[in-house]
């Protein structure tokens, strides 16, 4: 049966797991998408398409979260095979800055599909501010936007029996913003607290990021002012660890408080939630436990690509 054809081109990020196990599921032999995914974010498409597909054009190509300039070195090419763009803008707030890099790679092309990381939800004030932004851009005049949420494959999290040694842990990047003001003062309670109970603090991923997950008994989280469920909301239940941090708007579904998370309203007091959870065992690991049942139920890759899956082949069809 033919399939659409779609050239992802997009950097392979090792800190970005949940990206990269997409990739590889919408990229799955048996599925409805015939997909090819290069990582020269910086050689023309052209180029690109010309060594791995030889005479045939792609039917899309899908631009990751990677910004380079493949498709602008490409612009006449692109627009003469009539080949659409597929957009996938990662930080909401970096795409709507009016980047010049952003217009540069983007603006002489027909921009088809933006693919937006959270599930959509009615007055969201992160689709508010997509939208308002693609009524200011000639360039996005047609597009249509495509909600497809974090997923898992479940396989990548099966238990590791490590021994769950690490108290709390805060993975994450710390920046001098303003959307990383909570994770600073986290990190701020957490070295006051490392000689009651074992704490990590570190930015790493991979495999060590993973069986650090494992290791933890609490997981704190936040959503750096995105108020979306972000990767890491997903990846801690995963790996059985229980969440500590606010509640996703786009995830009130699955994220309850003293359910399936415990939930956070002021960071400065975070020492007492941490404490309280360590001392009562029965109540921290039976929120983890449901909160990993929930991820697997609600958050599996199988389910999240349906909607981009369904939408690509309604386009390609009509």
């Amino acid at each position: 049966m033919q399939k659409p054809v779609i050239l992802i081109i997009d950097k392979h990020r090792a800190r970005s797991p949940l990206l990269s196990q997409y990739y590889n599921y919408i990229s799955r032999p048996d599925g409805p998408l015939n997909i090819i995914i290069d990582d020269r974010v910086d050689v023309p498409a052209e180029t690109i398409i010309k060594e791995r597909l030889g005479k045939i054009k792609p039917d899309y190509i899908y631009w990751g979260f990677t910004i380079g300039t493949s498709i602008m070195k490409s612009y006449d090419y692109i627009n003469s095979n009539n080949i659409k763009i597929i957009l996938d803008i990662g930080d909401i707030e970096e795409f709507t800055a009016d980047s010049k890099i952003v217009s540069q790679n983007f603006e002489k092309c027909k921009i088809s599909f933006i693919i937006a990381r959270w599930k959509r939800l009615d007055n969201y004030h992160s689709s508010y501010k997509l939208n308002r932004y693609i009524m200011k851009k000639e360039w996005l005049r047609d597009v249509k936007i495509i909600h497809v949420p974090w997923g898992i494959n479940p396989d990548t999290y099966q238990d590791r029996k490590l021994k769950r040694d690490i108290d709390a842990s805060l993975i994450c990047t710390i920046y001098r913003n303003t959307h990383h003001r909570n994770r600073r003062i986290i990190k701020n309670i957490l070295c006051n607290m490392d000689d009651k109970i074992n704490i990590k603090i570190d930015n790493i991923w991979g495999d060590e990021y993973i069986n650090t997950l494992f290791r933890s008994k609490i997981f704190i989280v936040d959503g750096s002012k995105r108020d979306f469920m972000v990767q890491k909301y997903i990846e801690g239940p995963a790996c059985g660890a229980m969440l500590l941090g606010e509640i996703p708007s786009t995830a009130k579904d699955i994220f309850v408080d003293k359910i399936s998370i415990a939930e956070v309203k002021d960071y400065s007091k975070i020492d007492k939630q941490i404490m309280y959870y360590l001392e009562h065992d029965n109540e921290r690991e039976k929120i983890a436990k449901e909160g990993r049942r929930r991820i697997f139920e609600v958050c599996t890759l199988e389910k999240v690509v349906k909607g981009f899956e369904n939408a690509i082949l309604a386009d390609w069809k009509s």
